[in-house]
C-alpha cells in the first residue's frame, strides 16, 4: 500500500455547473466527478495537478492521504470572510497554513510522515469533516486548536512555546470533530488535559436579536435586502456579526492561562 494515494474534493456552497463539471473530468483518465464531489485513487503515479488549486477553482473541502503515511484536511473560504487575525495564534508554517488564491482563502492542514497504519486503520470520511468549515466560519477555533497539538506532535516543537486560544467547547466535541481526531489519530489524553482549560460552549444566538436590528441604518438594512434578493452566499453570517458590532457582543477569550507544549505532553503522560 505505499504508493498508493487518495484525494477527494466535495462542494458546500453550490453544485458545479456542467462546464466546471467537465473541467475537473478533464484533470485525470482515473477522476470520478459528479456536480458535489471529485475523488481519484493512485496504486501508482499520482495527480499532475496542485490539490488546492483545484479546490480554490471548483470545490469547498479537501481530503488527501497517502499510503506513506501524509494526510491533508484544506478548506476553501471566499475572501472577507474569515477574522484572519483570529486564526493567526493557530497556524504554523508546512502544518497549518492560510494562503490567499484569487477570490478565496485557503486553509491548509498537512501532516507528513504520520504512521501509515494509523492512516488506514481509520481512513477519512470528507462529509462528515465539512461541518468544520462552518465552524470555522462561525468562529469556532477547536478544529484549529486540534490542528495545532497535531503540528506540536509531529515536529521538533519549543517544549516551551505557549498554546494558542483556547476555544470553548473541547469537552464536548462534535461528531465532525471526533472524526478529525480519529482520521488524524490524535492522542485523547492530551486532547483531554487541553480540554481542562477550556469553558463550556455557550448558546448561538445570544444577543438580543430585535435591538441590534433596530441599531442598523435604514440605508444599511436595505442594502443587506438588496444582497439578499440578488441571493449572496454566507449573508446571515456577515450581517449577524454586524449584529453583533451594533450590540457590542464582543467575542470573549479565555480567562484560563496559557500552557505550554511541554505541560500539556507531560500532563498526558508523554513523559
Amino acid at each position: 500500500m505505499s504508493d498508493y494515494q487518495f484525494y477527494e474534493w466535495q462542494t458546500i456552497d453550490r453544485p458545479l455547473t456542467a462546464a466546471e463539471q467537465a473541467e475537473a473530468e478533464a484533470l485525470s483518465s482515473h477522476i470520478a466527478v459528479t456536480s458535489t464531489r471529485a475523488w481519484v485513487e493512485y496504486h501508482w503515479g499520482g495527480f499532475r495537478h496542485d490539490p488546492l488549486e483545484v479546490l480554490a477553482r471548483y470545490f469547498d473541502a479537501f481530503l488527501y492521504y497517502a499510503g506513506w503515511g501524509d494526510q491533508r484536511l484544506a478548506f476553501r473560504f471566499p475572501a472577507g470572510l474569515l477574522r484572519e487575525a483570529e486564526l493567526q495564534p493557530y497556524l504554523r508554517e508546512c502544518c497549518v497554513e492560510l494562503t490567499p488564491m484569487g477570490d478565496c482563502v485557503v486553509l491548509h492542514m498537512a501532516f507528513p510522515h504520520r504512521s501509515a497504519e494509523d492512516v488506514f486503520a481509520q481512513r477519512g470520511d470528507l462529509a462528515a469533516l465539512t461541518p468544520l468549515r462552518d465552524d470555522i466560519l462561525r468562529g469556532d477555533y477547536r478544529c484549529l486548536y486540534l490542528a495545532w497539538l497535531l503540528a506540536a506532535e509531529d515536529s521538533e516543537h519549543s517544549e516551551r512555546e505557549l498554546e494558542p486560544p483556547v476555544p470553548a467547547g473541547l469537552g464536548e466535541l462534535s461528531p465532525a470533530l471526533v472524526e478529525f481526531c480519529d482520521f488524524f489519530v490524535l492522542d485523547e489524553a492530551l486532547v483531554r488535559v487541553a480540554a481542562e482549560a477550556s469553558p463550556p460552549q455557550q448558546p448561538a444566538g445570544g444577543f438580543p436579536l430585535e435591538q441590534a436590528l433596530a441599531r442598523l441604518p435604514a440605508e444599511e438594512r436595505d442594502g443587506f435586502l438588496l444582497r439578499l434578493a440578488q441571493g449572496e452566499r454566507h449573508l446571515s453570517l456577515a450581517l449577524n456579526r454586524r449584529l453583533q458590532q451594533l450590540v457590542e457582543m464582543p467575542r470573549q477569550p479565555s480567562a484560563a492561562p496559557q500552557r505550554t507544549w511541554r505541560e500539556l505532553r507531560e500532563r498526558a503522560g508523554w513523559g
